[in-house]
């Protein structure tokens, strides 16, 4: 889940000014990641000492992850369910 990230300012800071100068090196080579500011971000990551949050921080709706399940702290809403009007209405 790409979506969610944070950390001390400065360090954020830091991410967002490295992610964005590593995007546009890219684009000067005519690359564009395969999964863009998700693989930017596992990029940034590989050599750092980085805190991955457990599957509980962002469980997926409908999903089955058994060590998780009964301790969901932030759940991710099915965007494509009816209930919540599906892509065609989010897209609209």
């Amino acid at each position: 889940m790409g979506g969610f990230n944070g950390g001390l300012s400065e360090e954020y800071l830091n991410l967002c000014e490295e992610l964005n100068k590593n995007i546009h090196d890219d684009l000067e080579n005519n690359v564009i990641a395969l999964w863009h500011d998700e693989s930017q971000i596992n990029r940034y990551i590989i050599n750092r000492k980085y805190r991955i949050l457990p599957c509980k921080y962002g469980y997926p709706e409908g999903w089955n992850i058994p060590d998780y399940k009964d301790d969901i702290m932030i759940l991710i809403r099915d965007k494509a369910d009816k209930k919540y009007g599906g892509h065609e209405y989010l897209r609209s």
